[in-house]
């Protein structure tokens, strides 16, 4: 038992200043963060190295639970407190295959934000990502900007006496060596058959260290939690920003403590707002600064008319079903043995300690015939034992897939070993957008994902299906009779079984969120009127708040989010820090 309590110890968490805060009340702070997630972590722990400025951290969860720790364990965190779930409006090209054809999208609500629950999948940004932020307005972000940033976040510093917080990394591999073994010899035989260009792959660097998850909450403000002027309020869900009356400072921040207590705190410098590409533009809207054509129908003061909410990106993702005869291995059972529990509390490792095969990736360029081209794709697989019932479960429940699909897919899973084939597409056209739904903080915005609203994603996740037949007719996959899994959708049916009209049928009902949200709060140049922040990251027209999380992408990058957001703390800290030197 004390070795399971050791698992999440208290003393790893920076300590709640809430109960301080609630007897004596809040001084001025020199900078207020808003967010303790993957970036605010990161802006907060870097300002605090200054011990001649007070810095305030509001976080609206709590400590991530014990369970978060475990790698095994994320899909089952998604169905806990530690995240919140929206519920997206339907726009009858997409998520059909989920109840009211509306797909869902996740956050965390803890410290460390998504980073405590997630994949821990950590990808930097490309040249091609960031050059294309810089060509377009974001001067100061073209990738050799950016790539000491980049450096810094992952670079060892500090030591016991003077502790500094940088990212924990340990390159992922999975448990299951046959299945990497088979797939990895199909990719093979893929490059050999199409232009060496058309793809590579790689086991990913994940946020992971000994057995346990190391988010930036661990990382940077774990290893600081002694810091005399590092505060952190946990619980602490800010509602409003508060202006001056000519609407160009931030004077308090105003925030509800364990939902009861109302308190406000004073800002003498700056605000960070970094609450996530979800939360960040829904607080800014509720304080007045946004479109006047949603705030002011809804009674809204107007202090700032600027395009938050448009711009909204994400990785949309296609699920393809494939099976397989049951190996030996398979089994019905999905518990871990007790020698496989004592091993991890005890040791931290055994299957516990390991990872889904989601962290080996394939990047892909499908436009084969012009080796150029930035990579548009990448793809990921992941296995479902026969009879794992349960692995099935948290992963329908967390996307409210219909009744009659998940019973199919139970079906199969009593007979086969299922393979997920997930296809993400890199670099989204479409656009979409996120409103207020009313005046109050409680209420979810209004969230259009816009998937597939420019046709050309269609077009590239059709050439993206192309490489899982491809994956169908190499000798590993043969050798195994892997076959794609004909999952009864009645209105496709009328189309032709793998004809592009089918597959267009098929993308509109399985697609999907790659969890990856961004460009909301528009980071570009200052005489661009589409943009809200500008290249220091500062919302135009005020002059001490900052936006620094992925929110400000202009363009999601290419792979997974995480690690470009945490650059972008890194860099907002810098900027924060030269301006405040004298």
């Amino acid at each position: 038992m004390s070795a399971q309590c050791n698992i999440s110890n208290k003393t790893i968490w920076p300590e709640d200043y809430a109960e301080e805060a609630l007897k004596k009340g809040l001084d001025s702070y020199d900078f207020v963060v808003i967010g303790g997630g993957s970036a605010g972590s990161v802006v907060a722990s870097r300002l605090s190295e200054n011990p001649q400025w007070k810095v305030l951290l509001l976080e609206a969860g709590d400590d991530p639970p014990q369970e978060s720790e475990l790698p095994v364990f994320s899909s089952e965190l998604l169905n806990s407190k530690a995240a919140v779930h929206y519920v997206l409006e339907p726009n009858n090209l997409s998520c059909k295959a989920f109840k009211g054809n509306r797909c869902r999208w996740s956050r965390g609500n803890c410290l460390g934000g998504t980073g405590s629950i997630n994949g821990m999948v950590y990808v930097e940004g490309t040249s091609y990502d960031h050059d294309l932020w810089c060509g377009k307005g974001s001067f100061g972000w073209c990738y050799n900007d950016v790539q000491k940033f980049y450096e810094k976040a992952k670079t060892p510093k500090g030591n016991s006496t003077h502790p500094v917080g940088y990212v924990v990394l340990t390159e992922a591999k999975a448990s299951d060596k046959e299945f990497v073994s088979f797939l990895t010899s199909a990719w093979d035989e893929l490059k050999q058959k199409r232009d060496e260009n058309y793809l590579n792959y790689n086991f990913a660097n994940v946020t992971f260290e000994n057995g346990h998850r190391w988010s930036t909450a661990k990382s940077y403000l774990g290893r600081v939690r002694h810091r005399s002027n590092l505060k952190i309020i946990k619980n602490a869900h800010v509602t409003k920003l508060k202006f001056d009356k000519e609407n160009q400072k931030v004077l308090y921040v105003k925030f509800l403590l364990r939902e009861k207590k109302s308190i406000q705190v004073q800002v003498a410098k700056e605000v960070i707002l970094s609450a996530g590409a979800l939360e960040t533009p829904k607080l800014l809207m509720l304080s007045g600064i946004g479109p006047s054509g949603n705030l002011l129908p809804l009674n809204i003061s107007l202090n700032h008319n600027l395009p938050i909410g448009r711009n909204l990106q994400d990785h949309v993702v296609l699920n393809i079903y494939l099976k397989m005869p049951a190996s030996e291995s398979s089994s019905s059972s999905e518990s871990v043995d007790l020698d496989g529990i004592y091993e991890y509390l005890m040791y931290s490792r055994g299957p516990l300690a390991s990872f889904a095969t989601g962290q080996l990736t394939a990047y892909l360029n499908t436009d084969y015939k012009n080796p150029n081209a930035p990579r548009d794709m990448h793809s990921y697989l992941v296995a479902m034992k026969k009879g794992s019932f349960q692995q099935l479960d948290a992963s329908t429940q967390i996307s409210g897939m219909k009744n009659e699909y998940k019973e199919y897919l139970r079906q199969q899973l009593e007979k086969y070993d299922l393979l997920i084939v997930y296809i993400l597409l890199a670099q989204p056209k479409s656009r979409g957008s996120l409103k207020l739904r009313s005046q109050s903080y409680k209420d979810p915005p209004i969230i259009d994902a816009g998937y597939f609203s420019n046709p050309e994603d269609k077009e590239v996740l059709l050439r993206g299906v192309q490489y899982v037949v491809d994956l169908l007719e190499t000798s590993s996959f043969k050798e195994k009779q892997i076959e794609l899994l004909t999952i009864p959708i009645a209105e496709c049916e009328k189309f032709v079984f793998k004809t592009p009209k089918y597959w267009s049928c098929f993308m509109e009902h399985f697609s999907s969120s790659g969890y990856h949200f961004a460009g909301p709060v528009k980071m570009g140049a200052d005489g661009d009127n589409t943009t809200c922040v500008d290249p220091q990251l500062r919302i135009k027209g005020v002059q001490n708040l900052r936006v620094a999380d992925a929110s400000i992408m202009p363009y999601v990058t290419s792979h997974n989010t995480n690690a470009p957001t945490i650059m972008i703390a890194e860099k907002a800290a810098d900027m924060i820090k030269k301006k405040w030197a004298k």
